[in-house]
């Protein structure tokens, strides 16, 4: 799945992924790019948290057990890129419909130095 991201704005679209199949959508989204200062992913949820390795090695309880349950106090925001200045990252979240799943961060481009989008590998359960 490819997120756009746009310099200095928060994306205009992003990724629905309560729907049969996952579409990028301007509402109701569930996963959004943001590059208003540095690239990230907005998690619209608010449900999000830091898990290793990569996506296809998480099952559905590996995450729920990371999830935090209850209200969340807004969007998490989350890095697209690590402390080595690569993108990378594996995340367990919901969706805003209560869905569980997970996503790596494998890229983002095609400019490094200015990426205009990410690339996410993405899961759900449920």
């Amino acid at each position: 799945m490819t997120l756009p991201l746009a310099l200095n704005v928060a994306s205009g679209e992003g990724a629905e992924l309560d729907t049969k199949t996952p579409v990028l959508s301007g509402v109701d989204d569930d996963l959004r790019g943001d590059y208003q200062t540095t690239p990230m992913i907005r998690v619209l949820s608010g449900h999000a948290a830091e898990a290793p390795g990569d996506v296809a090695d998480l099952g559905l309880a590996d995450c729920e057990k990371r999830l935090h349950p209850g209200l969340a106090q807004g969007a998490a925001w989350i890095d697209v890129f690590r402390s080595n200045n690569s993108p990378g990252g594996t995340y367990c979240f919901t969706t805003t419909k209560g869905r569980v799943g997970a996503f790596s961060i494998e890229s983002a481009g095609p400019d490094q130095v200015l990426p205009d989008s990410v690339i996410l590998s993405v899961v759900l359960w449920q």
